[in-house]
């Protein structure tokens, strides 16, 4: 099995690569990557049998780039692995294809499940993430595409409507536009209601301008 690690964490991606190779099984890890941009050109040149990525990195995200993968070719196989048990993520990525989420916390035992699991076709979600699945959040979120609810994410975190385009390298038009959507389907009509909808439901690390929940 060919694997691809992807992770902005050098540490991260050589703890991985340890434990693939601790194990006597048939994998075989041929590129180990830093950000979701040099994942997604390395599989258009390159077959990996399964993709293993984190949910966040600096530029791109591990959704948006599973996204742009699994449009390209709908058989990849990937694994998120993340410390976010938030259900709005949890959800975009079996929803874009991503046939694993996996908790950081439970790479040693549940590591090699997921991997075989995957394989099969058959999805695979760490149990400490189970339970947050019937959690309720709004409904407007889900109404969201990946690439709406990416530029939403970017936004809120800081990222100006110039970096957000050549981050998805798409026009400032289109990212004018999609935030636009955005708030027409939250119903919403300022950024100050961005922010706060983005702390409500942990999609915003830290609360700007004194924003409180």
């Amino acid at each position: 099995m060919k694997i691809v690690i992807v992770d902005d964490h050098d540490i991260v991606r050589s703890g991985l690569a340890n434990l693939l190779e601790s194990q006597n099984r048939n994998y075989e890890i041929i590129a180990m990557l830093e950000s979701g941009e040099k994942a997604y050109h390395f599989l258009s040149k390159n077959d990996a049998d399964l993709v293993l990525m984190d949910i966040s990195m600096n530029g791109i995200s591990g959704i948006e780039t599973a996204r742009k993968i699994l449009k390209r070719n709908n058989q990849q196989k990937i694994i998120i692995l993340t410390m976010h048990d938030n259900p709005i993520f949890i959800n975009q990525a079996f929803e874009i294809g991503v046939l694993g989420y996996l908790s950081k916390n439970k790479l040693t035992t549940d590591l090699f499940s997921a991997i075989e699991s995957v394989r099969k076709n058959i999805k695979f979600i760490s149990e400490d993430f189970q339970s947050v699945l019937n959690y309720s959040t709004d409904d407007k979120l889900k109404t969201l595409t990946p690439r709406e609810f990416e530029i939403f994410k970017f936004f809120i975190n800081g990222s100006t409507i110039d970096k957000i385009a050549e981050q998805l390298s798409i026009s400032k038009k289109t990212v004018s536009n999609n935030l636009a959507e955005v708030k027409s389907k939250l119903e919403i009509s300022s950024d100050f209601e961005l922010f706060k909808l983005g702390i409500k439901y942990k999609i915003l690390d830290q609360a700007p301008f004194g924003i409180l929940e």
